[in-house]
């Protein structure tokens, strides 16, 4: 192209798409007259600008026509958190992907009540497109996952059965453990985090369970009060203590103990009177990447209400994650769910799949990473 000539977003996206395949083009293009640079003349990264919602939506917007298309642009920006959106965006030119095209999913059929399969995201990628499609199917019935009884002891979740024979095999392993740690400037209410916290685990069982073995299979046992408290380290007199605290959280990891829990636990080191690093630690058994981000925003929430001397409310959760493992084991032991295994089986190597026997004491050789996320949140 000529020296004044000029690109938009469209047009590089419509170049790539004839280069690569979709999941490699960018969702946003933010265009710049050049780059920050270091004094090494290296493009200083934390200078960039971040992409607005001009970098990613650039079609002309066209409003939702009828009541079908109104609630999946509701859905849409849910999912996507975008604030406008038309009907004939595309999801994944807008920041979509196959997890959240999965939640997409999950959110129409609930609301819809109309049954958008996942593949039929691909295929439809826009609101326009999924509204038209849906016109032609009937209602669907929703599965509700049923509520349990109080019980001792609750049946666990295939990963979770999982974590748990990983973490016997070596309890000292720590590979399973998510890190996150956040980077805290501004005036920083310690108290008020750990009632956030308190508040977190008394509405989520998963944060307050530990497991235990019952005739020799792992069971959930959900803790009626896990209280919480925040240890502190003061680093405001020692040398580069940002490098140094970063170093020790990798360096002086401790396993959790699964039977006795808690599998969570949280530090706060003082930089100074206002920079602060909080590090939350969480065993795998109990949580994901994806319900760490929720969990975060959710205890942000009500740390926002402590500090203004609001006390939330502790609406009670539809289901708990127990009721989840529940309804996993009954399709598990489903007639469908072992047509679907059956198939599989014939599909991949005609049933000939060889099986594996692990003897007991084997070798292992080098080491499972271990999950780390890094925030910085101005207070």
């Amino acid at each position: 192209m000529g020296k004044n000539q000029s690109l938009s977003p469209g047009d590089l996206r419509h170049f790539l798409q004839q280069k690569l395949p979709g999941y490699m083009i960018p969702s946003a293009f933010v265009i710049m007259s050049d780059f920050p640079l270091n004094i090494n003349g290296k493009i200083e990264i934390k200078k960039l600008p971040k992409p607005d919602e001009t970098s990613i939506v650039e079609s002309p917007y066209l409003a939702p026509r009828n009541q079908t298309e109104t609630i999946l642009a509701d859905i849409w920006q849910e999912v996507l958190q975008i604030s406008k959106i038309g009907v004939n965006d595309n999801f994944f030119d807008l920041g979509g992907h196959s997890l959240k095209a999965i939640s997409l999913v999950s959110k129409t059929q609930e609301k819809l009540e109309l049954p958008l399969k996942i593949q039929q995201v691909f295929s439809h990628p826009t609101i326009a497109e999924q509204a038209e499609l849906l016109t032609a199917y009937s209602p669907i019935t929703i599965t509700t996952i049923p509520a349990l009884s109080e019980q001792e002891t609750y049946i666990t979740s295939h990963a979770q059965r999982r974590f748990f024979v990983l973490q016997q095999m070596d309890l000292n392993n720590v590979a399973y453990h998510i890190i996150s740690t956040l980077k805290i400037e501004g005036n920083f209410d310690l108290n008020a985090f750990e009632k956030a916290m308190q508040f977190l685990i008394s509405r989520h069982e998963s944060l307050r369970t530990s497991f235990v073995l019952v005739d020799g299979e792992p069971r959930q046992k959900i803790i009626a009060n896990s209280p919480f408290k925040v240890e502190i380290q003061d680093g405001t007199n020692e040398p580069n203590a940002e490098i140094h605290i970063l170093e020790n959280i990798q360096q002086q990891r401790k396993p959790f103990d699964l039977e006795n829990g808690p599998l969570l636990r949280s530090n706060i080191y003082k930089l100074s009177d206002q920079k602060y690093i909080l590090l939350l630690e969480i065993h795998h058994i109990i949580c994901d990447g994806w319900s760490m981000n929720l969990l975060a925003k959710e205890c942000l929430k009500y740390y926002n209400y402590f500090v203004k001397g609001l006390q939330p409310n502790l609406d009670k959760l539809p289901i708990q994650y127990k009721e989840y493992a529940a309804w996993q084991a009954n399709i598990l032991r489903s007639q469908d769910y072992e047509k679907n295994l059956d198939y599989w089986r014939q599909k991949l190597d005609n049933g000939q799949i060889p099986r594996v026997s692990f003897t007991n004491g084997f070798p292992t050789t080098g080491s499972q990473d271990f999950q780390w996320f890094t925030f910085k949140l101005d207070i």
